[in-house]
């Protein structure tokens, strides 16, 4: 019988390919995951590592049940929504993951739905940006959390999650006038931290209107990049949310580009209940933001 313990660590390193990184994810020793993937080896009968040097690559036959650890992972997590659902009331801790922008918005009326509705629930929020989102779910390190896209930087997909689209949102270029984007080559340019998606979508962005942003500052709160336009130090794109509240004297220009937030879980959770009650207060709060909008 294959150990699902094993199989987890065989998921992760397709998905971390170091075992280095597999073991700080998990909190575990290198060494650990090395004894317990050569064990999982013998189990099976078949190489599913070659090791290169100091690295180490899937074999096809590990990439293969790597596919199918997916599938046990996912019906582990359906039988224990099930057995959830037969408890009359919900109790125990709701672990809810959201990038600052909507832990000011979208996820303050939601928490006083689900602490008024279900008193039993222990709910913990944590503050992330949305490209780590995939790794704290299929980790168990969340429940549920907020994913983002944007037109210019599609989400990849994770055969462990499953999503539901909760908002769309309008990105801004902020601005103290109404230049158009394509105008902006030799404006100064405040981003977000490379690495995150909000910095990668404004330079894609930029790019694709004929030119690279020269950037001049970071920031990845928008309330601190829609003051730094105020001060007249540059220009920035703002999603929706972010632009909500703004200085006087910051011009907002509508773009087509979109930036779309969805709820992720681990695949076959979205029945548990307490998923079910998060994805609800979500819901509503997300739409009575979207009334707002209009």
């Amino acid at each position: 019988m294959l150990d699902v313990r094993k199989l987890r660590l065989l998921r992760e390193l397709a998905h971390r390919s170091t075992i280095a990184a597999v073991a700080e994810a998990l909190s575990y020793t290198p060494s650990a995951v090395s004894q317990q993937l050569t064990a999982l080896e013998r189990e099976t009968g078949v190489a599913l590592l070659e090791r290169t040097g100091r690295r180490v690559v899937l074999t096809p036959a590990a990439h293969a049940l790597v596919a199918h650890t997916e599938t046990i992972l996912a019906a582990l997590e359906q039988a224990s929504a099930d057995l959830a659902a037969s408890r009359t009331v919900l109790t125990g801790p709701l672990r809810i993951g959201a990038f600052p922008t909507a832990v000011r918005t979208i996820l303050p009326p939601a928490l006083v739905d689900l602490s008024r509705d279900h008193p039993g629930l222990e709910l913990m929020v944590t503050e992330l940006d949305p490209a780590t989102v995939p790794d704290a779910i299929r980790t168990d390190a969340l429940d549920i959390a907020l994913l983002q896209e944007y037109d210019y930087v599609p989400a990849e997909p994770d055969p462990a999650l499953e999503t539901e689209h909760l908002l769309t949102e309008t990105i801004y270029l902020a601005a103290l006038d109404a230049d158009p984007l394509a105008s902006r080559r030799d404006d100064s340019w405040i981003l977000g931290t490379p690495g995150t998606l909000c910095h990668t979508m404004t330079v894609r962005a930029c790019q694709a209107a004929g030119f690279t942003p020269r950037v001049r500052h970071h920031a990845d709160d928008f309330s601190t990049v829609l003051a730094l336009v105020s001060a007249g130090q540059g220009v920035a794109l703002v999603p929706e949310l972010g632009a909500l509240t703004r200085p006087p004297n910051v011009v907002l220009g509508a773009l087509a580009a979109r930036r779309t937030t969805q709820m992720a879980f681990r695949r076959g959770r979205g029945s548990h209940p307490g998923v079910v009650a998060a994805r609800n207060a979500l819901r509503a709060s997300a739409a009575a933001i979207g009334d707002g909008y209009s």
